[in-house]
């Protein structure tokens, strides 16, 4: 009996923490269109060439509310869900961006989770700015584009 509850204890202390959806805001630093543009142009292109959108989306400065995590080592994943607003079916869009602090620079396609910080929080509030790159595949773009993405938060460790 004490070695099975050895084994539970040890196998949750073993588990992965959960994740918890990480309350953000969003501005814009300045004036910003995001308007796409055709990749390619010319002949000799396949399909997706042909049909490949893309549209930047700079200073985008997002804003996390990090007050329960002070002091402890954490992960911060983006999130799109499988589907969005605009976009038939889930393939057919990657947004990639650059960083302008301590977040990392990444990619991300609808139904993945990424990595965009891991480290310890010092403050109650972490501001990054995002400088994304949309690439769409027009054949599966139907206008109004939502790109909202989500931000879990799951402590690693003290």
């Amino acid at each position: 009996m004490m070695r099975a509850l050895f084994l539970v204890l040890v196998t949750l202390a073993a588990a992965p923490s959960m994740a918890d959806v990480l309350p953000y805001k969003a501005t814009l630093r300045a004036e910003t269109t995001v308007t796409p543009n055709w990749a390619h142009n010319g002949d000799g292109l396949t399909p997706d060439q042909v049909n490949a959108l893309v549209a930047d989306a700079k200073g985008i400065e997002l804003r996390f509310d990090l007050s329960r995590y002070v002091g402890r080592n954490v992960r911060i994943h983006m999130v799109l869900p499988p589907s969005l607003k605009g976009l038939r079916g889930s393939t057919g869009f990657r947004a990639e961006w650059r960083t302008r602090g301590r977040f990392i620079p990444g990619s991300i396609v609808p139904g993945n989770r990424t990595l965009v910080f891991q480290g310890v929080v010092t403050a109650k509030e972490m501001t990054e700015i995002f400088d994304f790159t949309l690439h769409l595949d027009g054949r599966y773009f139907h206008g109004g584009l939502g790109f909202d993405p989500v931000f879990e938060i799951e402590s690693i460790g003290p």
